[in-house]
């Protein structure tokens, strides 16, 4: 079912005179990328993100894996980014038949590598914004990213949005990215 302009517009933010925020139809328009190993899940909650981006009109490219170094200048066009920090979970659970196994640190320092890695390749080829959105614990996700002062400045909350998935879900995706751009001064 597609959305009409008024449902649209009222996920569509931007920040104006006062720090208020007002509907915008053209700002997080485009195409969205997300990466997620869920994604093709019907009942997973990036499938719920998904159809929230749907109905505010973007197009929708999923991937469930992290793109090679080589395909990462394809995305230079996107409009933002959806990643999910835990990108192993769903091998996981498949390897232990469906039950969910702790990752032990060395998978998770190994993830986490990857996305860093990732995110830097993309920062490189593209201004777009990424939203990770996991249901690690956010301060664990940022913890990793300040190491990296190219992804994380405290000053200015960069092109860099860590939320836990399930609050997303709860308060939308489109109101979760307008509270993003009143804390961020570069937006």
């Amino acid at each position: 079912k597609a959305a009409s302009s008024a449902e649209r517009g009222e996920f569509r933010c931007v920040v104006c005179e006062g720090r208020a925020i007002m509907p915008d139809p053209t700002l997080f328009h485009g195409i969205a990328v997300l990466i997620d190993d869920d994604v093709s899940k019907p009942e997973s909650g990036i499938r719920t993100i998904q159809a929230q981006i749907e109905a505010a009109g973007c197009h929708v490219v999923q991937m469930r894996e992290l793109p090679s170094d080589a395909s990462v200048m394809n995305l230079r066009g996107m409009a933002f980014c959806v990643l999910d920090w835990n990108l192993y979970g769903n091998a996981l659970r498949e390897a232990a038949g469906g039950e969910e196994v702790p990752a032990t640190p060395m998978l998770k320092k190994q993830n986490a590598d990857a996305a860093i890695a990732f995110l830097k390749k993309l920062k490189k080829v593209c201004v777009a914004p990424v939203f990770i959105f996991t249901n690690e614990a956010p301060e664990e996700v940022e913890e990793a990213l300040s190491e990296h002062p190219e992804l994380s400045n405290k000053q200015d909350p960069s092109h860099i949005l860590v939320r836990r998935k399930t609050e997303v879900i709860t308060t939308g995706v489109f109101p979760a990215l307008g509270e993003w751009m009143e804390k961020a001064p570069s937006v």
